[in-house]
């Protein structure tokens, strides 16, 4: 085995010890399943009482599982990235790394056809992948937006605005798909609420997009997604975390963690707050209060209570369109502009 790779074992298996119990535990497992900017995670320790526990472990071993994946598919002999790899660990320290190469990883929650364009670019698998996944040849780029123009519905590049794809508005209009209509503001600038035209389940508000469009406009369409009967739309590089069950332990994961490190004097200390989205490129999660505001939080993952109320930081929102105009629309014009 190269050093890189057994070096990498020991440090996650490291990381795997350290966020188990010190005593009283059978047998552990964490596992990670993966494509290139897409993730989930979950440990389970089985414990002398016979009961089962869930256990986090410390970005480092996510960290170090990504770059396993790394050197893995460079010493394959096709080239080839597992998609999930499961740690088994004994009390003793005796461990067992299991992976799978051939079957795509049992997301809880559902990847974007952006990131799976990300992973089969890297790491090209003709026999897994599905039809449908478009890359820009411009940049590279995998994010994409949805925008109106004439009769067309086009999906454009979010990195440089190239369009890839397009096919006739008419085809895909009369969807109940929930969006919201903006007058595009151009690509890269950021949108305002005043800029909305109309919104609603595709097919009732196509007439208003179809004039707007066919006048010589460009119309924005973002999809809208429904949190606890909260309704929230969503720009790149946050995404939607769903409220149903396929996503729930993802969710306990997320909502856990913030517990853990909220403390006293902390705006959310004694609040209750779910989990609604994730900006995928930080550890910064979307929490919905019971009262309707939206807090935004810089999670720590030190899994313990934060000493300074400064931390976990966080940012409030009165409701959803105090955080569409101060966060989100910011967020995505930083991303596009970088």
């Amino acid at each position: 085995m190269p050093s890189e790779i057994e070096a990498l074992y020991q440090k996650i298996v490291a990381c795997v010890e350290a966020a188990l119990p010190d005593t009283g535990w059978i047998a552990a497992t964490y596992r990670f399943n993966a494509i290139t900017r897409f993730s989930e995670e979950a440990g389970m320790c089985r414990l002398d009482a016979g009961e089962n526990k869930s256990f986090v472990v410390e970005d480092d071993a996510t960290d170090a599982l990504k770059e396993l994946r790394t050197a893995m598919a460079k010493a394959h002999a096709e080239k080839h990235a597992w998609y999930s790899a499961t740690v088994t660990l004994m009390p003793d320290r005796n461990f067992r790394f299991d992976f799978i190469y051939d079957r795509l990883p049992p997301f809880k929650i559902k990847p974007s056809q952006d990131k799976w364009a990300a992973e089969f670019r890297t790491y090209p698998r003709p026999d897994m992948q599905g039809p449908g996944i478009e890359i820009c040849t411009t940049c590279g780029s995998e994010e994409r937006q949805a925008v109106v123009q004439h009769g067309s519905y086009l999906l454009r590049c979010s990195g440089c605005g190239t369009g890839i794809v397009a096919t006739s508005f008419n085809a895909i209009s009369q969807t109940d798909d929930v969006y919201s209509a903006y007058a595009d503001p151009g690509f890269g600038q950021q949108i305002t609420e005043d800029a909305l035209i109309g919104h609603g389940p595709l097919r009732e508000i196509a007439d208003a997009v179809s004039c707007v469009a066919i006048a010589g406009g460009t119309v924005l369409l973002l999809a809208a997604t429904r949190h606890w009967g909260v309704e929230m739309r969503w720009l790149t590089p946050w995404e939607a975390v769903e409220d149903n069950a396929g996503s729930e332990s993802f969710r306990a994961g997320f909502e856990h963690e913030l517990r853990k490190e909220v403390g006293p004097g902390h705006v959310l200390c004694g609040l209750n707050a779910r989990l609604i989205g994730r900006r995928y490129d930080r550890d910064t999660a979307l929490f919905l209060l019971d009262d309707g505001r939206i807090a935004r939080v810089h999670l720590t993952w030190r899994q313990d209570t934060e000493i300074d109320p400064r931390w976990p930081e966080t940012t409030i929102y009165a409701d959803p369109h105090d955080w569409w105009n101060r966060g989100l629309a910011e967020d995505h014009a930083d991303w596009t502009s970088a």
